[in-house]
């Protein structure tokens, strides 16, 4: 039974990479490049310096983030020590009250593609870019993360428009005050009321 799971959860994967095209696929592209926040900032060092005991704070000066749809899930990379040009570690956890749960540690890419397809009870896939264009595919199920590869499935990477995730809405102007009190503003509005003959 666990094996026609596997089999039905790998198949998902090859679809979404390799039969829905950027068009027909709804889902949205995002970079890993939010600065990490103070409040997350030592939960993120305690969680390099577990992963990356050599080079922990160098990990952590060239660590970015971006925070899921699901509000406690979190990805973080760091541009230390990477494997190959724009491919680096990348961690995928769950932000606990103390510390960083790590769930995914893999090599890859600046974006990630967020599928709106989910089946069963998967979530719907994370698509990551690899080594020489591959596909990294990251499906979190119980008890555990699915991860398989596609390859030439990361069309989505060019195709796609670039957004930012959890960006603070833009810094709304402060409205002028008013040149006139309430009363005279009150005031106008009845000289210019037209009288009903």
């Amino acid at each position: 039974m666990a094996f026609f799971a596997l089999r039905r959860l790998f198949l998902i994967a090859a679809i979404s990479c390799g039969l829905m095209s950027a068009a027909s696929a709804k889902g949205s592209v995002y970079r890993i490049d939010m600065p990490i926040p103070d409040q997350l900032l030592g939960r993120v060092t305690d969680l390099f310096k577990k992963v990356r005991p050599g080079d922990w704070s160098d990990a952590v000066r060239n660590a970015r983030m971006l925070r899921t749809i699901w509000s406690d899930q979190i990805i973080l990379r760091t541009d230390a020590g990477c494997s190959a040009v724009g491919i680096c570690m990348v961690l995928v956890g769950r932000v606990a009250e103390r510390m960083i749960e790590l769930e995914v540690l893999l090599d890859a890419g600046d974006s990630v593609y967020f599928s709106d397809v989910a089946y069963g009870d998967a979530s719907p896939p994370l698509f990551f870019e690899g080594h020489n264009g591959a596909g990294i595919v990251a499906i979190s199920r119980q008890p555990g993360w699915l991860i398989t590869a596609c390859q030439g499935c990361t069309a989505w990477r060019l195709a796609l428009p670039r957004n930012e995730i959890m960006q603070p809405p833009p810094a709304q102007p402060v409205p002028k005050p008013l040149a006139q009190s309430f009363d005279m503003f009150r005031h106008e509005l009845e000289g210019m009321r037209t009288p009903i003959q």
